[in-house]
């Protein structure tokens, strides 16, 4: 069914009358036989140049076609699409757009595609949840759409991600080994640093026995140390590998 522009200048001064309605939907139907109207240049205003609370304006040409709910003027709600793209307005003059959901439930409001859902939100008390992504095992999340992209958390002002790590030692490891240094014990001297008392003498033996406890922690904090080193280079290559450092 196809009715040249202009045609119906006035829909919603007739639809007010609910047996009008009623007969223009019969009369849809029978012709297009799915309740659907196939227009050409169709308009349909409101009775005021000027939109008012409650009215809806709808558009449909040969290329788009789409619906605005008013507020006021300058306070609405569009859906227009076209050929490729489907775009959802919200506009406000003085208020904020909000979108509403039921409290209280698990899945108050589920974006999907035809494969699974994108976003999920749960409105349960004390339990709100936003779940992002989720419906295939292959799904990525990405925070920030270009590299100079500004990300905050727990009410941090966002800041632009930091200067790269140079990680002149490179090994890593994700193992936080327990550590191999022991506390070394003087057997006897005073506390000044010393590890043994040698005696008048200086006992050889004594001598190098201090020589070799003090070698053998040295050693072993070399290896407390690198360990430590390493974990922190997986840590680093863990938070590059989701962006957060460079």
């Amino acid at each position: 069914m196809t009715l040249p522009n202009g045609y119906l200048k006035d829909l919603s001064a007739c639809l007010g009358d609910r047996r009008v309605a009623n007969t223009l939907f019969d009369v849809i139907n029978t012709v297009d036989g799915d309740g659907s109207l196939t227009c050409s240049g169709l308009l349909v205003t409101t009775n005021s140049a000027t939109p008012t609370v409650g009215t809806v304006d709808m558009a449909v040409t040969s290329t788009s076609a789409g619906f605005t709910v008013y507020g006021d003027a300058n306070t609405y709600l569009s859906f227009n699409a076209d050929a490729t793209t489907c775009i959802m307005t919200f506009a406000g003059a003085t208020t904020q757009a909000e979108l509403r959901m039921a409290p209280g439930v698990v899945q108050a409001l589920n974006i999907t595609d035809q494969i699974g859902s994108l976003m999920t939100f749960n409105t349960s008390v004390g339990a709100r949840v936003i779940t992002i992504g989720g419906g295939v095992a292959a799904d990525s999340v990405q925070v920030g759409g270009v590299a100079s992209a500004k990300v905050g958390f727990f009410n941090t002002t966002p800041a632009v991600r930091q200067t790269a790590f140079t990680q002149t030692y490179s090994t890593a490891t994700v193992t936080h080994s327990n550590p191999t240094a022991t506390t070394l014990t003087a057997a006897s001297g005073t506390s000044d640093g010393t590890v043994a008392d040698v005696g008048g003498a200086f006992n050889q033996t004594t001598l190098n026995n201090n020589f070799q406890d003090v070698a053998t922690a040295i050693n072993a904090l070399i290896v407390d140390v690198a360990n430590a080193k390493q974990v922190l280079n997986k840590v680093i290559d863990y938070l590059q590998a989701y962006g957060l450092f460079a």
